[in-house]
């Protein structure tokens, strides 16, 4: 995922600053030289847009020890979410560990790949490995399963490390009568420069505007740490992140639209 990232930074980048894409090569990846020039970032850009579907779902990657954690594959279907969601299975394998697990579901949503699915997905895209590492690390390619973590799975957002839970939310909308009853529904997502975010769908005949975003905005950065723990810590530490970014849409319009359930509690 930070590889991912960093070529689309470097890439865009290059677009308007050739020198800047240099300083980033070289911050990122070890050494300046860049794997593009112009035009050939325009492609690499156009092309990934074009054909990565999951774009704004990238993962974080890890491997493990499968020595010390088997890890299984787990598919539901949620009907809050109107979704699969993949999240996993783990059985610790560590005899020493004080409360042993056996299938012990924590609600994130990911998977488990093996080391050969994921090097026939990079050839299978034209990657080579190595290009991530330039310096050549001696302990760069350890042949052990991947696991791709996506976030939580059960209808909560995470966002630097705090957990926010819809039924927060609706808790403290549901103790301002007015603001209440203009609602449908909401939605939580985090914003591209990872701020929290909601948005509001309003109720049929109700039209949408800046003023009545801001007048949710408002409520909900004063109230919501009384309700919400993972907001509060946010709010107390002063992070970006506690900037609720608020959007409202008219009944069915925007994120709310095509839909088979009356309530979406999480952007996928």
């Amino acid at each position: 995922a930070y590889a991912v990232r960093s070529l689309m930074h470097i890439a865009s980048t290059l677009l308007r600053d050739e020198i800047e894409a240099r300083r980033v090569m070289k911050l990122r990846f070890g050494k300046p030289a860049l794997p593009f020039n112009r035009e050939s970032a325009k492609e690499f850009l156009r092309r990934f847009i074009k054909d990565e579907k999951s774009i704004d779902r990238v993962p974080m990657i890890f491997q493990f020890n499968p020595m010390m954690y088997y890890e299984e594959n787990f598919v539901k279907l949620d009907p809050a979410q109107n979704r699969e969601v993949y999240e996993f299975l783990t059985t610790t394998l560590i005899p020493e560990v004080t409360i042993p697990r056996i299938r012990y579901n924590i609600h994130d949503e990911g998977y488990v790949m093996t080391y050969d699915e994921v090097m026939g997905a990079l050839q299978a895209a034209g990657i080579d490995i190595f290009d991530f590492n330039p310096r050549r690390d001696r302990y760069m390619d350890l042949r052990l399963p991947f696991l791709l973590l996506f976030g939580r799975s059960d209808g909560t957002v995470s966002v630097d490390g705090a957990n926010i839970f819809p039924e927060d939310i609706e808790e403290c909308l549901r103790q301002h009568d007015e603001l209440f009853s203009m609602l449908n529904s909401f939605q939580l997502y985090i914003t591209t420069d990872y701020r929290f975010g909601i948005a509001l769908e309003l109720i049929k005949d109700m039209a949408a505007d800046e003023a009545l975003s801001e007048k949710f905005r408002a409520y909900l950065t004063g109230a919501l740490p009384k309700f919400s723990l993972g907001y509060s810590e946010l709010s107390h530490e002063g992070l970006p992140s506690a900037n609720i970014a608020v959007e409202t849409y008219p009944y069915e319009a925007g994120p709310f639209s095509n839909r088979t359930i009356k309530l979406r509690y999480v952007r996928s």
